[in-house]
């Protein structure tokens, strides 16, 4: 997230695994740790950080300078050991950099036109992908180290380029009709979320064909999505808006029992996400009527809000660019599945 509309916050974003989040300002960057909810590191600079990028809970990671008075400059992105508190390394470019993700073998810079693949170790280039116009560095990357997965925006509108490095294999996916607003990889890069900018329907793709696997409605109306968001299992997927509303899908997944075995599944099985009482006459009315929505909401006071699954699929977190964190239960009570708010903090 860039561009906040509190200038105290001009980025924010968890690390890998949501155990921690870290949001960047005019005077530095500040890191929180998400269970239990405590500040963890706080730097403070001269200028502005405009992007804070971490690799899990490591002490290294990427910042980019940003805001009025940039303690770096906005065309490079900075190595920062921040256990000597210091620049390790740097990689510089023609132009802004406007999002960075990192693995941890290799690094991801997205510029507006272009993105870039250095290796980690080197920081020598390991790949450059052309991209369609992407003001807003829209790109992501699988976590897990037996799977090396790049999803990033194609040449033309609403496309959608898969890189699957290991299997030296690429997927052109033909996404939305319109331009690409969001998309996010799961964990382990087999499922690939996307929305458009209208925001009404979100796609889920499997990255190693290609295919659609499934269609969810957000909604009716136009909305701005902020994140997609897997669970650890990929059973559920979780979606913000500038709307407020935080939206809990079920997935079609083959979910290869991963949520058995670390006992991730709290949500129970039987759930399952809404339809229309029309939707028997698919194929004979418009897909509206056999769309698949969200089977339990949560709605809030905020309109930008970066939302993550917890250690379990029934915990979620959330972070917002007016300085909130919010820790949610998802309950069944009376065959009911309902959203509880159990922890609040302000920390901006």
């Amino acid at each position: 997230m860039t561009n906040s509309e509190n200038q105290n916050i001009l980025n924010i974003c968890f690390n890998q695994d949501s155990s921690c989040f870290a949001y960047s300002g005019n005077n530095g960057f500040t890191v929180y740790s998400c269970d239990p909810f405590r500040q963890s590191i706080k730097r403070l600079f001269n200028g502005g950080i405009g992007i804070v990028s971490m690799l899990f809970r490591c002490n290294v990671m990427a910042i980019v300078g940003g805001g009025e008075n940039p303690e770096f400059s906005p065309n490079k992105v900075i190595i920062w050991d921040d256990h000597s508190q210091k620049s390790i390394g740097e990689l510089s470019f023609r132009t802004q950099v406007k999002s960075v993700k990192l693995r941890r073998e290799s690094i991801i810079i997205a510029l507006e036109h272009r993105t870039y693949i250095y290796n980690f170790s080197d920081l020598k280039p390991r790949n450059t992908i052309d991209t369609r116009s992407n003001p807003n560095g829209i790109v992501s990357i699988s976590i897990i180290s037996n799977s090396s997965v790049v999803a990033t925006l194609g040449m033309n509108k609403g496309i959608v380029r898969i890189e699957h490095y290991q299997l030296n294999k690429t997927h052109i996916v033909e996404a939305h009709d319109s331009e690409i607003c969001c998309l996010n990889l799961s964990n382990n890069g087999k499922y690939l979320a996307t929305a458009s900018v209208l925001g009404t329907i979100i796609r889920i793709w499997d990255t190693y064909t290609g295919e659609k696997i499934q269609e969810l409605r957000r909604g009716t109306e136009p909305a701005t999505i902020y994140s997609l968001v897997f669970s650890q299992d990929n059973k559920y997927l979780a979606c913000s808006s500038n709307t407020g509303t935080i939206h809990i899908f079920k997935l079609k997944t083959d979910r290869d029992r991963f949520s058995e075995l670390y006992n991730l599944s709290k949500i129970k099985d039987n759930v399952d996400n809404s339809k229309s009482s029309l939707s028997l006459l698919k194929g004979y009315l418009p897909t509206y009527f056999s769309s698949e929505w969200s089977f339990v909401q949560y709605r809030t006071k905020h309109t930008k809000i970066f939302v993550s699954f917890g250690k379990q699929n029934n915990k979620l977190l959330l972070i917002t660019d007016d300085g909130f964190f919010y820790k949610i239960s998802i309950e069944f009570e009376n065959n009911i599945c309902k959203c509880v708010e159990e922890e609040q903090y302000k920390f901006s």
